[in-house]
């Protein structure tokens, strides 16, 4: 048992997948509650940008400029989430590491109960992260 991964600002992390100009390797399949509202899986679009690497340590910016000049370009915002200030050399990362191999995998998803919206639906096939 899982929940999604926190980013600290998703207004950075998670975006619509046009907008979200960090290389397709860095977008990683996002639903969220509202793609879920009619108790059905229609994906919106959005993706997570994922700044950890395949062996679960941070990725090296310096190979993926596309997503060092988005982060960065948010560097106020970046900065001020409690991870960034916890562990400044590591400023890039997310709160929780981000799993890209859970995308693959079934999963029953159940919406942000906070907002009430959504009912819990399985999705049977993988390609999307967990809100």
């Amino acid at each position: 048992m899982g929940i999604g991964a926190a980013t600290g600002s998703d207004g950075v992390y998670a975006a619509d997948m046009e907008s979200l100009g960090i290389g397709r390797d860095r977008k990683l399949p996002l639903v969220t509650t509202r793609d879920t509202s009619a108790g059905e899986i229609a994906c919106g679009g959005r993706r997570v940008a994922n700044p950890f690497a395949g062996n679960g340590g941070l990725a090296d910016l310096k190979d993926y400029p596309w997503l060092a000049r988005h982060l960065l370009s948010h560097g106020e915002v970046v900065a001020d989430r409690s991870c960034a200030r916890r562990d400044p050399a590591r400023w890039c990362r997310t709160p929780d590491p981000i799993h890209p191999g859970l995308a693959g995998r079934r999963k029953l998803l159940v919406p942000d109960i906070k907002g009430g919206g959504g009912r819990p639906s399985r999705l049977r096939a993988g390609g999307m992260l967990p809100p």
